[in-house]
């Protein structure tokens, strides 16, 4: 006879894979069960630690398999830790380099520029409190951390540095929705989401049982220089663009570009890597959607609106592109267990 407590573990075992269950619900009731003394089975209910562990197991089976079951089709961990990686990157680049461009300007800056950035950081509320500007400010910066304890595959220390990193994009997508609600706060939520989906896949993709990622063919350090150089360079030779660092697409543009390049010269590939730079790039359209919105209600200047478009049609295409070829390397994949299924 079935007893309720069984009944709640084969419902929360629902949520692991169908060929998981297949293979090792029976095992796993029974030794649930035999913790519990029979007499209490219809009196208490899984422990939480216990539906915590089955859920965690789902999120790793669904995302990378397990050596005994089969791994067909589109594998998400590899999708997520990619997309992690990048989005990593970027915004670290984006970071170090916004933040050293901006140092060098305030240390030749005329005395009154300097005395209206000092006065941002003397506000009267605990927003606008030294400590508070000060720690958003710096938050950004660690970006660059999470990215220094990825390439060394110290995952809990990249997921604390991006959650901190994360910090101010959720603080001004806060203060814009309390303050200053309409197009300005979406923008604002987009780029706060596209902060929260990077941290997201962090977590969710360099999970405990997670294999170490491959990383790109350049050294990770030169690629943070580099793409640091592509972001400083593109807002110091273009000063007058709207949006000239990440998200506004230079940096992305060029980590895409090199992707399907080097796709196109090797022939082959998984699916990973175009696909998580395509959902990056749609990130990053859907706040420079926002964005344009918002130029339209302002006299902008029409060369910057030009840039603008120019951009984000750059940007369409090669997210078209990299969808594509990601599209082609999942099709390919999956011909082989097609025909010897």
């Amino acid at each position: 006879m079935t007893t309720l407590l069984e009944q709640r573990y084969r419902t929360v075992l629902r949520l692991l894979p169908a060929s998981y269950r297949a293979e090792r619900e029976e095992e796993m009731v029974e030794t649930y069960l035999e913790s519990v003394p029979e007499e209490l089975h219809d009196l208490v209910r899984p422990a939480w630690g216990e539906v915590t562990s089955i859920a965690g197991l789902a999120l790793r089976t669904r995302l990378d398999g397990t050596p005994t079951l089969p791994r067909t089709g589109l594998r998400l961990g590899p999708l997520f830790r990619q997309f992690a990686l990048f989005g990593v990157l970027l915004n670290a680049a984006s970071a170090l380099s916004g933040h050293a461009l901006f140092l060098a300007w305030l240390g030749g800056a005329p005395a009154p520029d300097q005395e209206r950035v000092a006065s941002s950081f003397r506000g009267s509320g605990i927003w606008d409190s030294f400590p508070v500007q000060v720690a958003l400010w710096v938050a950004p910066l660690a970006w660059a951390g999470a990215y220094a304890a990825l390439v060394r595959d110290r995952r809990r220390a990249a997921l604390v540095f991006a959650a901190l990193a994360a910090l101010p994009a959720l603080a001004g997508a806060a203060r814009q929705l309390a303050w200053m609600p309409g197009a300005v706060a979406t923008y604002a939520l987009a780029t706060a989401a596209a902060a929260l989906l990077t941290v997201a896949a962090l977590a969710c993709g360099y999970h405990a049982d997670a294999p170490p990622t491959p990383l790109p063919p350049v050294p990770p350090g030169l690629a943070l220089m580099g793409l640091s150089v592509v972001a400083g360079a593109a807002d110091v030779l273009h000063p007058g663009a709207i949006d000239a660092l990440w998200p506004g697409g230079i940096p992305f543009l060029a980590v895409g570009a090199l992707a399907l390049a080097g796709r196109a010269r090797a022939s082959a590939g998984g699916p990973a890597v175009p696909l998580a730079l395509a959902a990056l790039g749609a990130l990053a359209l859907a706040e420079r959607g926002f964005l344009l919105g918002e130029l339209g209600r302002y006299q902008v200047p029409d060369p910057l609106i030009t840039d603008a478009l120019v951009l984000t049609g750059a940007l369409a295409v090669l997210v078209a592109l990299l969808l594509a070829t990601g599209a082609r390397a999942l099709f390919r994949d999956r011909a082989p267990s097609r025909a010897g299924g």
